[in-house]
């Protein structure tokens, strides 16, 4: 009984075969769910395409667009004549004969309230340097 308990030491042992489709690993991710994809390229051909159709249409939009102003707007320029004070008429000059007398009114009147705001301001600096002097001599 002895013999048969006791491996036998003439055979070598091998290690077992395990096919390589066991050895691969899943290709779900956990839960289940599948890997997303790697992307190939970084921008999409199509989105390429596009941006060239765009740019070429942009393009083409401003060279017409261009001829399409000159041809709508002239380039030339109208010039007016000068009016000079001997084409003036009698009453654009009344008019501007009272429109300086209403100026300098105006004016008069501006430098009235300047004064007189000049003399409120006085009167107030007058009124808080007595009263600050009295309130030291009080302390």
């Amino acid at each position: 009984m002895d013999n048969t308990n006791q491996p036998q030491n003439n055979i070598p042992q091998q290690p077992p075969a395990i096919p390589e489709s066991e050895l691969k690993l899943p290709e779900e991710g956990v839960n289940g769910a599948a890997p997303a994809p790697e992307s190939k390229h970084i921008f999409s051909p199509l989105l390429v395409v596009l941006l060239v159709l765009l740019l070429a249409v942009l393009a083409v939009v401003i060279i017409w667009g261009e001829e399409l102003i000159g041809l709508v707007l002239p380039q030339e320029t109208v010039e007016l004549p000068l009016l000079s004070e001997e084409q003036t008429t009698p009453s654009e000059t009344e008019e501007m004969s009272q429109l300086e007398a209403e100026i300098s009114q105006n004016e008069a009147e501006l430098n009235s309230l300047e004064q007189e705001l000049n003399q409120m301001e006085a009167s107030i600096e007058a009124e808080m340097a007595a009263t600050s002097s009295s309130s030291t001599t009080a302390q």
